[in-house]
């Protein structure tokens, strides 16, 4: 989740979420992560990645971010957890330090490099490495010894 704090509150932002709303996350059954990250603002002096004819800045509201990333056993752990009174009573604070709040839900995670080297994911795409992973043995040993 990226947060946009409120002007000069970036600080307090990140210590919210890694106190109050930390303890609280890290409480709970349903959280399997939870982590708090306070990049360095953005240098919009630096185009990034280097492009010719293509702006890479970044608006005035997104140059400061405290990104929470959390993660939850499954969805309906995600709906518990959001639903419960002890998280809902850190909302009204939430918002005092932030103007805005942006998810990124993300199903799945996949290295596409590992030690230099393509992984399945890498050299086929997340949605073909996740299929070989799940797809049962025998199935998969019929078909390659058939040629």
């Amino acid at each position: 989740m990226h947060f946009t704090p409120r002007e000069g509150l970036a600080e307090e932002l990140a210590e919210f979420l890694r106190g109050e709303f930390g303890e609280v996350a890290a409480d709970s059954p349903d959280v399997v992560k939870v982590r708090v990250h306070a990049p360095e603002p953005h240098d919009n002096s630096t185009p990034n990645p280097p492009a010719r004819d293509v702006a890479h800045t970044v608006p005035d509201e997104r140059v400061r971010l405290v990104v929470l990333e959390i993660a939850f056993r499954d969805p309906l752990a995600r709906r518990r957890f959001s639903a419960d009174d002890v998280v809902r009573e850190t909302l009204s604070r939430q918002g005092e330090l932030a103007s805005s709040i942006t998810a990124f839900p993300v199903s799945g995670v996949f290295t596409f490099v590992r030690d230099g080297e393509l992984t399945t994911a890498g050299l086929r795409g997340s949605r073909v490495a996740e299929l070989i992973r799940t797809w049962p043995r025998a199935t998969r040993s019929r078909t390659t010894s058939a040629g």
